[in-house]
């Protein structure tokens, strides 16, 4: 495998949104769906899939099912609907699915190592490989973004909070001078910010474009993806 490089890696903190309650009452329902988002719907999560749906059927009395899927959008509707019963979904997915049923709630959080919010974190990442880490230095050898300019540009989905919302939100206030908004950074081309934007799906799915070579710079969560990467020691903030 091609060796990753995560540039820039603290983007941002941000508290991590747990399990989201469904819109419709679970009491009186026998069977509960977790619903989950693609970059914990492969098949090598399934044992992880597995477990968690277990604990909660002890703790609850009831059947549990999991409910994969390949899109954000499909988890998020399947919350709003009462499709699902359950979901693990960060800020932005949480918003959106809040904002198609009011009845969407937080259920619970997941605590840092220290078991408080303190330290309750999780970073936005921007991925290259490492051979093409040079590319992204400055004259005192330290990774800036200055050069993502021009590149072309994965994402994970617009719903996904450290794989889109969290990076397009600190390249507009960088790069000040291109009074840059998020619609600009949608898309690529000819007079753009990025010569090309693609989005992954999923954060895994962000990563396999820059090892692919079809995107110079991915977008991606930390905890996604660490098995992969190399992270720079470097704060953008």
């Amino acid at each position: 495998m091609k060796k990753i490089k995560a540039m820039l890696a603290q983007l941002v903190l941000l508290v991590v949104s747990g399990v989201v309650a469904p819109s419709l009452s679970v009491s009186a329902q026998e069977e509960l769906t977790i619903v989950w988002y693609p970059n914990e719907s492969g098949a090598d999560l399934e044992s992880s899939r597995e477990q968690i749906s277990t604990l909660i059927s002890e703790a609850t009395g009831k059947t549990v099912k999991n409910l994969t899927t390949t899109d954000y959008n499909i988890a998020i509707e399947a919350i709003a609907s009462g499709q699902g019963n359950l979901a693990f979904m960060g800020g932005q997915g949480y918003v959106q699915a809040r904002e198609l049923n009011e009845k969407v709630e937080p259920l619970v959080i997941v605590s840092g190592k220290s078991g408080t919010l303190e330290d309750a974190v999780y970073y936005s990442w921007l991925n290259v490989l490492e051979a093409n880490a040079e590319e992204y230095k400055n004259d005192k050898g330290e990774y800036v973004i200055d050069n993502i300019k021009g590149k072309k540009m994965s994402f994970v989905s617009e719903s996904s909070t450290s794989g889109f919302v969290i990076p397009t939100s600190g390249m507009i206030e960088y790069f000040t001078e291109d009074k840059l908004t998020q619609d600009d950074l949608l898309e690529g081309g000819e007079g753009k910010f990025f010569s090309e934007v693609m989005f992954g799906g999923s954060h895994q799915g962000s990563l396999y474009n820059v090892i692919s070579g079809m995107a110079d710079v991915a977008a991606a969560c930390d905890t996604c993806v660490i098995n992969y990467v190399e992270p720079a020691t470097i704060k953008w903030e």
